[in-house]
């Protein structure tokens, strides 16, 4: 039987390994991370290097392209964009992860435009909770603040190639906040779905838009949602001759 030590010493070792792991997987890509971080603050970053959840062809970031992460947390894919040569512009309701994303980019001399605000359907601003250590959502159980509000289509952004979305629930807001964008470009997206009935909502949305998915990432399990997983959509040929409402 475990006793309380055994339990912590056990959990201690995990967390020790998996923070190993993101340094091998850092040095491998020549990429450095900031010198105060704990192996705790190293683990947010497995996902993205070490498990390579965005490693799917036709959507890793590339030279002069202009790529948008919505939902930064801690900067791991606005890292690895800005390296690739991607013009990064980047956000985040939480001015934590603001903060941990531009101690990354630092480390690695690397710059990109990290902006500490929502995106949504329209601009303004809304109340979300704390989820967790490292996010805010709509259905977060945590303290509550208010955050500001944009949407791509009020700004004024030059042609994207590529758009990340992992907004904790807002997924379809950030994606209907950008109909004139994606109409316009036609960027390949990134959308981590949060639940099933979002997943649905997205499809029908993006299908309707001229999107095709062609990649979905493993399901996992979270609270508040039942699952998120990654999705990967490329515009179809011929977009539809008017945007959805």
């Amino acid at each position: 039987m475990w006793t309380k030590e055994g339990r912590r010493a056990h959990y201690r070792r995990w967390v020790d390994a998996l923070a190993e792991e993101v340094r091998v997987a850092l040095k491998q890509r020549s990429l450095a991370y900031p010198s105060g971080w704990t192996a705790e603050d190293l683990n947010h970053l497995h996902e993205v290097f070490v498990e390579g959840c965005y490693n799917v062809d036709g959507f890793l970031p590339s030279a002069g392209e202009v790529v948008i992460d919505a939902g930064c947390e801690w900067g791991d894919f606005t890292c690895l964009a800005v390296r690739s040569g991607s013009h990064v512009i980047a956000f985040d309701p939480s001015t934590d992860n603001v903060r941990r994303t531009e101690e990354l980019l630092t480390a690695n001399g690397f710059r990109a435009e990290v902006h500490a605000a929502a995106l949504g359907r329209r601009s303004g601003s809304i109340h979300l909770s704390r989820a967790g250590d490292r996010t805010l959502s709509i259905r977060g159980s945590g303290e509550t603040q208010e955050v500001p509000v944009r949407s791509l289509d009020e700004l004024a952004l030059p042609s994207v190639r590529l758009l990340k979305v992992d907004v904790e629930g807002m997924e379809l807001d950030v994606l209907r906040g950008g109909e004139t964008m994606l109409g316009r470009d036609r960027p390949k997206i990134i959308v981590e779905v949060h639940g099933k009935s979002m997943a649905e909502e997205v499809g029908q949305f993006l299908g309707a838009a001229g999107y095709s998915l062609v990649r979905l990432g493993p399901r996992k399990r979270v609270r508040n949602f039942g699952f998120v997983r990654d999705t990967f959509w490329s515009p179809r040929e011929t977009p539809p001759l008017t945007p959805p409402t």
